[in-house]
């Protein structure tokens, strides 16, 4: 059975992504909170029992927005999302340091940061903007011809390379 395509996959989509906008209008904080335990840089508060369960509970929460956003996607292919899905490195690798540019810069201190309603549409904006930032071609030219590069120089031949020996 393909979990992301299931009528239950999809009643956990709708449901999850539910909770999460019922929650974010709720707690208009929610997300600058999670910041710390997702990107794992900040020391746990409270007891270290307390953080593991709150880091855990934030990781079941994005297996389950990830199995949601999967089975909204349509099966047939659609050219840019096929265009993002070819080209993910640029946007992993790049994106942290404009994040660390945004959080040092003050972008998620901006009061709209902390507006129920605002906020989603601001980040997802911000998230957007992001992505296309990190697709430039003068940042992932560079990277892919770098990925490209035949590493076996530093690292030796492989072993199908190497002659049989007697």
């Amino acid at each position: 059975m393909n979990v992301s395509s299931s009528t239950w996959a999809k009643g956990v989509a709708t449901t999850a992504m539910l909770f999460v906008i019922a929650y974010w209008l709720c707690d208009g904080s929610f997300l600058s909170k999670q910041f710390p335990l997702v990107y794992g840089n900040k020391p746990y508060s409270g007891s270290m029992l307390q953080g593991i369960l709150n880091r855990g509970t934030i990781y079941l929460i994005a297996v389950w927005l990830s199995v949601a956003v999967m089975s909204i996607i349509p099966k047939r292919e659609i050219r840019w999302l096929s265009f993002l899905g070819k080209n993910t490195l640029s946007i992993f690798v790049f994106h942290r340091i404009i994040k660390c540019v945004c959080v040092n810069t003050g972008l998620f201190d901006l009061p709209v940061v902390s507006d129920p309603v605002l906020a989603p549409l601001f980040l997802t904006g911000v998230a957007v903007l992001v992505t296309l930032v990190c697709l430039l071609p003068v940042l992932r030219k560079p990277l892919d011809a770098f990925m490209r590069l035949k590493w076996s120089w530093l690292f030796g031949k492989d072993e199908k390379e190497k002659p049989a020996s007697a």
